[in-house]
């Protein structure tokens, strides 16, 4: 077998470009590309060295990860080995592990998109024995390269969304509890700053749940519409309900979605909403609990979306209650007993 020295430096320092290009992308991270020029030039050294006889220290796993290191380091000005910082360090070792889920992300979609365009008769070059070691040749076309880059792009970039998604999800993910009369349910929530629902009356914020999350506390007339799949407001509207004396804790709330979507929701002011996120307990006091039939879309990890606007964060990093719709719903309560 021939190899040109040349034309493998050129080869590898394009193709290490390209990786660490792709992993800036998918960080979302800017580099510039005069750095990132220089470390694959040094990747390109690297693997032009393990080419030649007494070099086979270079091959193993502790010559390979530093170069990596030395590479996404300059590519990414890092400089961590100056700092002392462990935040750097953790973040320069989280840049290594998206170059290399980047590389076997794209190493494979161009392996597997050459062998399944190659032709059956020749799938594979054959075994060889190189330096002790047993290798797999196989000869990678242009079209496996070119196709293989873009389909290991959009792969890891799903990947990457989904993990953080789900981080950021985790992270505002809270347990509450909802009381209503000698009732309670207890179920996961998500806080979420998008959601701007008020009660246009009273300007209460409302929450969003999954209806049959809350079908414990609800009125028996409710939990049978509520089991059937029924829409509680549709229901309510005909005058099918018997809300056991909870005329005055209901609202109709209207909404809007992002796709464009409107309509209204039914919602229901419970006695009280207790917030645990970690050992702090919050009551979340007055709120809204509007009920969609239809479940939630995310992970699944949450029946219910508690509104931005409720739960603000002080100076000490602890929740507290929005001062302007706790007036708002006393002013409601008092005008409701002057009626």
């Amino acid at each position: 077998m021939i190899v040109y020295v040349d034309l493998a430096a050129v080869i590898n320092a394009c193709v290490d470009s390209i990786l660490l290009f792709l992993t800036a992308a998918l960080l979302r991270q800017r580099v510039r590309p005069g750095r990132v020029l220089v470390a694959a030039v040094i990747g390109a050294v690297y693997a032009v060295a393990t080419l030649f006889p007494g070099t086979h220290w270079l091959r193993t796993f502790v010559a390979k990860w530093l170069c990596s290191v030395v590479m996404v380091d300059l590519a990414f000005d890092s400089r961590a080995w100056r700092s002392r910082s462990y935040r750097v360090w953790v973040q320069a070792l989280g840049r290594v592990a998206a170059f290399y889920g980047v590389t076997f992300a794209v190493g494979g979609a161009v392996y597997g998109i050459h062998n399944l365009f190659a032709p059956a008769s020749t799938p594979f070059a054959g075994l060889a024995l190189v330096d002790g070691q047993v290798v797999w040749w196989t000869g990678i076309g242009s079209l496996a390269l070119v196709t293989g880059l873009p389909v290991a792009v959009l792969v890891v970039k799903a990947a990457f969304t989904l993990v953080r998604n789900r981080q950021v999800d985790a992270a505002r993910t809270v347990t509450i509890q909802v009381a209503l009369g000698t009732r309670t349910v207890t179920l996961r929530a998500l806080i979420d700053t998008g959601n701007e629902l008020v009660d246009p009356l009273t300007r209460i914020p409302v929450a969003v749940a999954h209806a049959t999350s809350l079908i414990d506390v609800l009125p028996s007339a409710l939990q049978r519409v509520v089991r059937d799949g029924g829409d509680p407001l549709a229901v309510l509207l005909n005058g099918g309900l018997r809300l056991d004396g909870l005329e005055t804790r209901m609202a109709i709330i209207p909404f809007r979605g992002v796709a464009g979507q409107s309509g209204q929701l039914l919602a229901l002011r419970p006695d009280w909403v207790r917030m645990h996120n970690g050992s702090d307990q919050t009551l979340l006091r007055p709120i809204f609990i509007a009920l969609q039939r239809d479940p939630l879309i995310g992970t699944g990890a949450y029946a219910c979306i508690l509104p931005g606007a409720l739960v603000m964060m002080d100076g000490e990093g602890r929740e507290s209650i929005d001062s302007g719709a706790r007036q708002a719903v006393s002013e409601t309560v008092h005008s409701s007993h002057s009626a």
